[in-house]
């Protein structure tokens, strides 16, 4: 049996949350293992093959998992081998983090073309066309809102996103191959 690694645990917290409790159950056993088949994950779980192999299938559907295939040539019977899928863990990483970063980037735009107007009361935070509109008075409490220097959450998202998009290669996807 293998040690269950760092990279490891990320990866069952994603499987937990795409999969279930199921789906991170048979992942671990996998991990541990570090190669199964459907049918020694039955006899691990203790339920019919059928069961497992649909467990398997939505690990395999969110590229938690990969497999190898070989065909016993008297018999034709085809067995797979299912392992854990690390560069997904990565890909998914990559995808997350640049979402994250588009996210932060349009928060950056927004905050520094906009000058913000908010509530003594913080009720609101409101532009300064809304707060024109809104007659200067806080449409929740009616008190008069006045002017937000958001600079410091300007310089701040400035900063994110000048340090995340200094390049290093850990934030580079990894290529998805797959053995049939």
């Amino acid at each position: 049996m293998r040690r269950i690694t760092e990279v490891d645990l990320d990866l069952l917290a994603v499987a937990y949350k795409l999969a279930g409790a199921e789906g991170y159950a048979v992942l671990e056993t996998i991990i541990k293992e570090r190669e199964c088949t459907d049918e020694e994950l039955s006899d691990a779980f203790k339920v019919k093959p059928n069961v497992i192999r649909q467990i398997i299938y939505n690990l395999e559907r969110n590229d938690l998992v990969t497999f190898r295939k070989t065909i016993d040539l008297k018999t034709n019977w085809v067995t797979f081998y299912w392992r854990a899928n690390r560069n997904y863990f990565k890909n998914y990483v990559y995808y997350k983090r640049a979402k994250i970063l588009e996210r932060n980037r349009k928060r950056y735009e927004y905050e520094k073309s906009h000058g913000f107007f908010t509530c003594p009361n913080k009720c609101t935070r409101i532009t300064f066309d809304d707060a024109y509109d809104a007659g200067f008075r806080c449409p929740i409490c009616n008190e008069v809102l006045s002017m937000e220097d958001n600079s410091k959450l300007v310089e701040f998202l400035g900063n994110v996103l000048s340090n995340a998009l200094k390049p290093s290669p850990e934030h580079r996807p990894v290529s998805r191959s797959k053995r049939h």
